[in-house]
């Protein structure tokens, strides 16, 4: 029954020209419960290929979708009928961070491309990003960068006139100290 579920065929499992030349009950016993344990194996290693799948498609929808105000655990959980804490569990296996992390990583990336390319207020791009008020962006913007989104534009702009602001760049963050003058 297993193995006509899991769609495996008999002969991957067992041998049977190796069955009906085993002589001895006992050969035949232990031949047959190393072939439940082939078998095992096989549901096994299905399994966590279709959960790696999962997975993929799961960060695959959020890299699609980040920009969603609907973009919840529960929101993903529902969407892909598993739970919530396998969808934390499952971010966090294909992207090494915790979903809200990877999840605000992408906005704010996206963000700050779009302060740099565009001349859209600040509001704006935070509820593209999918924030639900410019205050929790600038919020969150602060968090991961070190800087307001306003700050980050603004020394785009000194870098544009040929002033740059000197940047000490620590990991995730950036955090910004005094001007260059060239």
């Amino acid at each position: 029954k297993t193995i006509h579920e899991t769609q495996a065929s008999f002969t991957e499992v067992v041998d049977f020209k190796k069955l009906y030349s085993l002589a001895l009950f006992t050969q035949m016993n232990e031949y047959t419960l190393s072939c439940v344990a082939d078998t095992c194996d096989i549901v096994k290693n299905r399994h966590k290929s279709a959960e790696s799948e999962l997975s993929r498609r799961i960060v695959r929808y959020i890299r699609e979708n980040f920009r969603s105000c609907d973009m919840t655990l529960t929101f993903l959980a529902d969407y892909f009928n598993v739970s919530s804490i396998y969808v934390s569990k499952s971010v966090k296996k294909v992207s090494d961070i915790n979903f809200i992390d990877y999840l605000h990583r992408l906005r704010i990336d996206e963000a700050k491309r779009l302060l740099r390319e565009t001349e859209q207020s600040i509001r704006e791009i935070g509820a593209q990003m999918g924030y639900d008020s410019d205050k929790n962006f600038i919020r969150v913007f602060k968090k991961y960068e070190g800087i307001t989104p306003g700050q980050y534009r603004k020394a785009l702009g000194y870098a544009k006139e040929g002033r740059y602001k000197i940047i000490y760049v620590a990991p995730e963050r950036l955090v910004t100290e005094g001007f260059l003058d060239f």
